[in-house]
């Protein structure tokens, strides 16, 4: 006779328990948590290398102007004037872009120093990638960094006396409707932090900088400001 226990009822698999399911979500919780913490320095990190490769390229460009020309872009500052077709007045930043995207008149030094006509040739670069528009006007545009902000940029070549301090959000284009509420001070006045020296840090040739991670915020700091210049590195009540 067939014993009636001979054979096991087949074990059931069993569920997660409440207990468990939280255990995974709190895991799993915790594991975005710290993506999350990680990503916020690797993306301003992304962002700080973009710029210096943005600062890089545009060197490369100024300077093939300067060899093409025989000067440097015009910054729309010292009471120099630089308007787009359609009468928009450009200055810093977007004096330079303007610069860059137009076709230049190409110069040939002469015995006696002086310059003769070429003829004309193609914009110095393509920098659409790099730049934003504020204005209906096609040519009213400005290089942006990697945070998205609007470059800065002086042309020194009067020496001292070109030096244009940039202070004020009126010269970037279209200041009073972008989202950036705040424009702080130029950082070359931030003697020990952006600057070892206070004034003009390229004379003869040009400055170009970028405000950096917190551009245009209340967060925004001196040193962070990136740079064609070597930026001191100070944390802490001035020590470097």
């Amino acid at each position: 006779m067939t014993s009636r226990n001979s054979h096991s009822p087949k074990r059931q698999m069993s569920g997660f328990t409440m207990v468990e399911l939280m255990i995974t979500i709190t895991i799993i919780f915790l594991l975005f948590s710290m993506l999350a913490i990680a990503a916020g320095p690797m993306r301003r990190k992304a962002r700080t290398k973009k710029t210096d490769g943005v600062i890089y390229r545009i060197s490369l460009s100024v300077a093939q102007y300067h060899a093409t020309t025989g000067y440097f872009p015009p910054d729309g500052l010292d009471g120099e004037t630089v308007e787009t077709a359609e009468g928009t007045i450009l200055k810093s930043g977007a004096a330079l872009t303007w610069a860059l995207t137009q076709p230049v008149r190409a110069m040939k030094k002469q015995p006696d120093g002086s310059y003769k006509a070429m003829g004309e040739q193609e914009p110095m670069g393509d920098f659409k990638e790099f730049t934003t528009p504020y204005l209906d006007d096609p040519e009213a545009i400005e290089l942006i960094d990697g945070f998205g902000e609007p470059f800065h940029y002086d042309r020194l070549t009067g020496g001292r006396s070109s030096y244009s301090v940039q202070d004020d959000g009126d010269v970037h284009v279209n200041w009073d409707a972008m989202a950036s509420p705040v424009h702080h001070d130029d950082p070359r006045e931030a003697t020990g932090e952006a600057v070892e020296n206070p004034g003009p840090q390229n004379v003869d040739e040009y400055d170009l900088w970028s405000h950096g991670m917190n551009s245009h915020t209340d967060d925004e700091l001196p040193q962070d400001v990136l740079a064609n210049w070597s930026v001191p590195t100070v944390r802490v009540d001035g020590d470097k």
